[in-house]
């Protein structure tokens, strides 16, 4: 159960640091500050462009999280640094290895 809480916080963590660095990204590739837009002049477009960067960054990071933590919970590890075998976890086809 604490390992569980734990891999909560730290999916927790790593969505939130996700978000905010998307967000600076974000911001640099717009013109303007989009906080200043957001919070001083109550730009409504502004504030839509990053609702709808949220939502698809916390779309990628949910399907991210979602997969990993079935396959964890299979007995798989989906990383190239565990001690499985990354060649047979998480892809669906089988012939395919890292050389």
């Amino acid at each position: 159960m604490l390992q569980s809480i734990g891999f909560a916080a730290a999916y927790t963590g790593v969505g939130i640091a996700l978000l905010v660095l998307g967000f600076y990204s974000f911001d640099l590739l717009t013109p303007g500050n989009l906080g200043r837009h957001i919070s001083e002049h109550r730009s409504v477009n502004a504030a839509v462009a990053v609702s709808g960067g949220f939502l698809g960054q916390g779309a990628i990071v949910f399907a991210s999280i979602w997969t990993n933590a079935t396959a964890a919970s299979a007995g798989h590890c989906c990383t190239p640094w565990s001690s499985a075998s990354w060649g047979s976890c998480c892809r669906p086809w089988r012939s395919w290895r890292w050389t």
